[in-house]
């Protein structure tokens, strides 16, 4: 079965597995580290071919849940996973009322659909109380809106609210990304390759993440002319 990018969508299916890895191993070493009675909850946004699920299938130390408004996905996701039938969610991430999916503590990961990663952030900080990590690809412009510091002309609400609460880190993409896109060429994967570019962090980030590099590395999207960012955030009082 073939899923088609939908444009109104925002999606952007990722078929590069060593960067499908990485957004999901940095999940996986905030959980190695993190100690609770039970299952720590995780909700993946937008999980469109399943490129992250079935690594995060494989971990059976946390409540997994699916938030996937395409029906077409949805479609695909059951037929090659049949497991996710309990886990699978076919709603409005930005609609959905987490609490009932969880009742306590749990993550957000995911490869954020571009048109709604701002408004993704902004639900996470409705459930910042509950929510102590979150990691997923974003474009560049939300990236940049994340690590603004005052003064700077991405420097807004978003900014504001994100950085009192939770932490920034970027970790490096090496290799090339592979993009399934929509538009004229819906359907097709070209390879685009990786450039550099350094994210402004604020002071109080970079006292925080000394020893981290704090380069991120992007990927230049020619369809869409974006360019995507892996980024993570934690809560500070948490890490």
């Amino acid at each position: 079965m073939y899923v088609k990018p939908k444009k109104g969508l925002g999606q952007h299916f990722l078929n590069d597995e060593d960067i499908a890895w990485r957004i999901v191993e940095a999940l996986f070493k905030v959980l190695d580290n993190t100690k609770t009675e039970t299952p720590m909850g995780v909700m993946e946004v937008g999980a469109g071919t399943g490129v992250l699920t079935k690594y995060l299938l494989k971990r059976e130390d946390i409540d997994f849940k699916i938030a996937e408004i395409d029906t077409e996905s949805v479609e695909y996701l059951l037929q090659k996973y049949p497991v996710l039938s309990s886990k699978l969610h076919e709603e409005d991430f930005l609609r959905m009322k987490l609490e009932k999916f969880f009742p306590g503590d749990f993550c957000i990961i995911g490869n954020f659909p571009y048109n709604i990663s701002s408004q993704i952030f902004f639900k996470i900080l409705d459930y910042k109380e509950s929510i102590p990590y979150a990691v997923g690809m974003v474009q560049k412009e939300v990236a940049e809106r994340l690590a603004s510091d005052s003064g700077n002309k991405a420097y807004g609400i978003l900014s504001v609210l994100l950085q009192a609460w939770y932490i920034l880190k970027a970790f490096k993409v090496h290799g090339s990304v592979w993009l399934q896109t929509s538009g004229k060429q819906t359907g097709s994967s070209k390879q685009y390759n990786i450039v550099c570019n350094s994210v402004h962090i604020p002071f109080t980030i970079l006292l925080r993440l000394e020893g981290w590099d704090l380069v991120c590395y992007t990927s230049w999207h020619l369809l869409l002319n974006i360019n995507f960012f892996i980024v993570c955030i934690f809560m500070q009082s948490a890490y």
